[in-house]
Formats: C-alpha cells, sequence, structure tokens
C-alpha cells in the first residue's frame, strides 16, 4: 500500500469498516446559521452536500461514483472535488478524476478525467486565492512518486512545480497572495519513502523550497488563515496509539517558526481548516464508535463542539 493510502485515506478506511448510517442528521440549534460543503455517506455512496442555515442539499448523486474533498473557490460559486468510481475501495484512488461543480446551476465539469488525463492519479486539489489556478498532488504514467501540479482552472497549461522527482509531494494549498505553495514532503536528508513529513513553502515561479516544521511527527494537510500568518495542520503525535496513531491539530506561526497543539484527545482529529474569524473547522474519528463528525474549535474558549450528531460519516468539511 502506497504511502498516500495509508496516510490520507486511513480515516476512509477506518469509518468504511465500522461505519453506518441513517436517514439524516441531528441539528443542533446553536449551529443553524453555519454555511459549509462536505462529503458524506449517508446514502450509501460519499456524495458532496452543502448544510446552509440548518438544512442540507445534496450536490451530487449517483450510486457509480465516490465523490469527496470539496474545496470552494473565493466566491464558493464553484466546488473542486475528486470522483473515483463506487466499485472500487474508497480508498484506491487508481482512478480518480478532478471535477468542478457549479453550485450556482448543478453544471458538473471534468477537469481531469481517469481514462483520458496525462496524469495517472490525482489527489488533494486546491484553488487559487483569486480563483484562476489549481494545485493538486497528481502522478504521471511514467512516474512512481506524486509530484505537484498547478494549471488552469480547466486542466488546460498543467506545469510540475516540485523540483525532487523521487520525493512525493502531498495536500498542496497557495498561500493568500498566490506566489507560494504550502505542501507535506519528506525533508531532503530523509529517504524518499521517509514516513517523517514535514510542512514546506515552495516558490511558485522557482520551485525554491522552505522547510516550516521541524520535528519528528508527520505533518500534512495545511490550512491557512486569512491573514496569513498562521497555518493548521494535522500532525501524527503518537504513531503507536491503538495501532493506528494519535493524530492532533496543531497550529504554526509562520513569522516565529513556533508549533502549538490547538486540539488533543482521546480520538483522531484531522483535516482542519480555517473559516470566517479564524475559527477551525475540523473532522474527529471518534474512537469508541468509530464514526466521523464535523466539529468547530473556538480559540477564545478552548473547546470544541460538534456542528453535526449523527450516525452516518462526514469529513472534508469546507466552511465559509
Amino acid at each position: 500500500m502506497s504511502m498516500f493510502r495509508i496516510t490520507k485515506l486511513l480515516l476512509i478506511v477506518l469509518i468504511t469498516s465500522f461505519g453506518c448510517k441513517n436517514n439524516g442528521p441531528q441539528i443542533e440549534p446553536e449551529f443553524d446559521q453555519e454555511d459549509f460543503f462536505y462529503a458524506s455517506d449517508q446514502t450509501g455512496s460519499f456524495e458532496l452536500w452543502h448544510w446552509l442555515h440548518g438544512s442540507t442539499e445534496q450536490l451530487t448523486s449517483g450510486d457509480k461514483q465516490n465523490n469527496f474533498w470539496p474545496r470552494s473557490n473565493f466566491d464558493r460559486s464553484q466546488i473542486l472535488y475528486i470522483s473515483t468510481p463506487a466499485e472500487d475501495d474508497i480508498q484506491n484512488i487508481q482512478r480518480s478524476e478532478l471535477h468542478i461543480l457549479s453550485n450556482n446551476s448543478g453544471v458538473d465539469q471534468t477537469i481531469f478525467a481517469s481514462d483520458t488525463s496525462s496524469w495517472k492519479v490525482h489527489a488533494s486539489p486546491s484553488w487559487s486565492t483569486n480563483g484562476d489556478k489549481i494545485v493538486f498532488s497528481g502522478k504521471k504514467y511514467d512516474t512512481t512518486s506524486w509530484q505537484l501540479i498547478i494549471c488552469d482552472v480547466d486542466g488546460k497549461n498543467p506545469q510540475i512545480i516540485s523540483q525532487r522527482n523521487e520525493y512525493d509531494y502531498f495536500d498542496p494549498i497557495f498561500t493568500n497572495d498566490d506566489s507560494t505553495i504550502i505542501c507535506a514532503i519528506a525533508p531532503s536528508d530523509e529517504t524518499p519513502d521517509s514516513e517523517n513529513l514535514e510542512l514546506f513553502k515552495i516558490d511558485v515561479s522557482t520551485g525554491q523550497e522552505t522547510r516550516l516544521t521541524n520535528n519528528q511527527t508527520r505533518d500534512q494537510g495545511p490550512s491557512i488563515n486569512s491573514t496569513g500568518d498562521k497555518v493548521i495542520f494535522e500532525s501524527l503525535i503518537n504513531p503507536t496509539y491503538l495501532s493506528i496513531g494519535k493524530w492532533a491539530i496543531l497550529e504554526l506561526d509562520v513569522n516565529t517558526g513556533e508549533v502549538n497543539t490547538l486540539i488533543e484527545d482521546i480520538h483522531l482529529n484531522l483535516a482542519p481548516r480555517f473559516g470566517n474569524s479564524d475559527l477551525i473547522y475540523f473532522t474527529k474519528l471518534d474512537i469508541t464508535e468509530f464514526k466521523t463528525g464535523l466539529y468547530k474549535y473556538d480559540r477564545s474558549t478552548n473547546s470544541s463542539q460538534a456542528l453535526i450528531h449523527e450516525d452516518y460519516n462526514a469529513l472534508n468539511i469546507e466552511p465559509k
């Protein structure tokens, strides 16, 4: 099993093994005004959903695909996401495609198809801040490592910006001025198959890499705040925890390099995303029930609350 499948899809492996479903979410009244996209398996396969002011709308449908990893552009008019065949195990992304869904018209456009793209596998796509570019991790047919590709929103003019061809690059995001990519990669003094991923920033024009985190844990899944001075990410702080590893959410001060732990408990806390006012949204895997839920963290009170209480699995939250 590849490094990507072990780490980024560990959550999906667990919830598809142990998860259960019901007919819909139990809405908490205090979250009626929330606005976010997410993926869930409440219909039997993973689909994209929109939670808006206490009600939910299903955005994709069909029993032939699993649709997940929603990422909205700056005005939330378009949603970038990954689609894989439902007949494949969801951790198998060898036939993955990149799509853009219009949040207004419902028109769905395939940006990179699994059978026509020169990129064999596509993963973790993200928008540029101004919405005119996409960055994603991908493999070509003649390569074995994950590289970073930037392209236009229609998939044209793809350019590889990663420089170390034998290393894997994961979870790219643009910084607020679109001049830099933040991603997860093994340091150059580690072997290409090292599990010790760290966060790096990469200059888009030159490919120059600058290391941001420096520890012995696996750091990945970055998200940057509105002012560009904080980066939150998931970190494997205890690889031996319950034989699956303990994940916590940490925060990096870009200016000082200081890293602090924000969210840590007995559960697995994953995939953080900054929302408005720098509130933090994330996915929690409950180890007592083996199901996932969507949560919001308020740093002013140092507390987390569940956004949805459900018996099905929800993940990949994309807040407003």
